[in-house]
């Protein structure tokens, strides 16, 4: 994942509208494979595992 890109992500990836697609397009990768391999990497979970602790932060669960 592009240095640039890393700080992008998180906050969009909360967002559970857009498909992890859409969001790896928005910050110019190369599509969602590449966000979830950086993403991983970064945050130690991948994007969809990511929503779905956020969800649940969120949801007081």
């Amino acid at each position: 994942m592009s240095w640039w890109a890393t700080p992008l992500t998180a906050p969009r990836v909360r967002d559970p509208e857009p498909t992890l697609a859409v969001v790896a397009d928005r910050v110019g990768l190369a599509g969602a494979f590449a966000l979830g391999a950086g993403f991983k990497r970064r945050h130690g979970v991948g994007p969809s595992e990511f929503r779905l602790r956020e969800a649940g932060t969120r949801h007081g669960a």
